[in-house]
């Protein structure tokens, strides 16, 4: 579904970029149940590939790599958050501790998440490198405008899961005359209609032609949210040629660059300061969109790919070690934009 920007789509904008043999393997059994994850282990240790890279909500999968140089990408940690007991207890086991115990290399998509991976599990921080999300090119228009449109009052809200905080922004909205373009599932475009009536204008399963029909009609687009492991809409929406207003926590702030407005999520005050000051403001509309097409740049695909590569290489060299029960030395990098390296992490969000 648009909008919740799946791992099928991060892998389909890599793939054209690998100059190797890499192969995108999808596990044929939908993760839901004992069995049916016992069956996508086997898969896996059936591949006949050298290297295997597991990711995706299956962390589990790297048991079945087991013997292999195995790199386990870790997109986020919500679902420790928000479960509780022995469900959480279970999780934490089979989805986190033992695939990270096997993993060789384990990467994570933002400075946010791997901060919160080092917290949990302290054990992976000799093994981590951060690796972001390519920004999809469908959504990086050309030739890139230098003067932001007329403001007409339209907000793009994309997602209505209980981290995209649309409640608050509701809430900002109530008052000013704007409308909100919603993107998310049927009953939250239902739900979320029904608290501003005749305001809210409801999208689902669109195709990526219709979306960015929507980044480009917007004045802003309006993300706010309280969690995330990354946040694609900002890119999307600052290669569409939008501002963008998102929260000043990470891996948002992070993510946007210099190119949002950024706000306190849990204040509506504060969001609908920044959308008063957003219209108010063509200068400010101006300088972040062009600030919003700098820092697209940041995130293309092949640079990506070559941060992967170099970890696939790595992994490929050890391979004779790994496979007689030994770690391969430290790498812990974190991705910049410069592309270079610090053996450190950075310092701890209090946001």
């Amino acid at each position: 579904m648009v909008g919740n920007h799946s791992v099928e789509r991060i892998l389909a904008n890599l793939a054209p970029h690998f100059d190797t043999d890499v192969a995108v393997v999808e596990v044929p059994y939908e993760s839901r149940g004992i069995l049916p994850r016992i069956r996508n282990v086997l898969f896996v240790a059936r591949l006949p590939h050298a290297v295997i890279h597991v990711m995706g909500d299956i962390q589990y999968c790297a048991i079945g790599g087991r013997g292999r140089p195995v790199l386990l990408t870790i997109l986020d940690l919500v679902s420790i958050r928000r479960l509780q007991g022995l469900r959480k207890r279970i999780l934490e086991l089979v989805w986190y501790k033992v695939p990270l115990r096997l993993a060789t290399q384990v990467s994570v998509i933002s400075p946010a998440v791997a901060r919160e991976l080092v917290s949990c599990f302290p054990e992976t921080a000799s093994r981590l490198n951060v690796i972001p999300c390519p920004v999809d090119p469908a959504f990086v228009v050309a030739p890139r405008r230098e003067e932001p449109k007329p403001w007409r009052g339209r907000v793009l809200v994309v997602g209505g899961s209980w981290n995209k905080n649309v409640e608050m922004i509701i809430q900002a909205v109530m008052p000013l005359k704007l409308t909100i373009d919603l993107v998310a599932r049927p009953n939250e475009c239902a739900r979320y209609a029904a608290r501003l009536p005749g305001r809210v204008r409801p999208h689902y399963g669109l195709e990526d032609a219709a979306l960015l029909e929507l980044y480009a009609a917007a004045d802003v687009l309006l993300f706010p949210s309280t969690y995330e492991g990354f946040g694609l809409p900002i890119l999307e929406a600052q290669g569409a040629g939008t501002p963008v207003i998102t929260s000043a926590r990470e891996p948002m702030s992070w993510v946007a660059g210099a190119g949002a407005l950024l706000v306190n999520p849990v204040s509506v005050p504060s969001i609908r300061q920044a959308l008063v000051q957003l219209a108010e403001d063509r200068q400010l509309r101006t300088s972040l969109q062009i600030a919003g097409y700098q820092n697209v740049d940041r995130f293309r695909a092949s640079d990506i790919v070559r941060q992967y590569m170099d970890i696939y290489r790595l992994l490929l060299r050890s391979a004779g070690q790994c496979q007689a029960g030994n770690r391969v030395a430290p790498s812990y990098r974190f991705w910049q934009a410069s592309g270079t390296e610090s053996g450190h992490l950075p310092a701890r969000d209090n946001g």
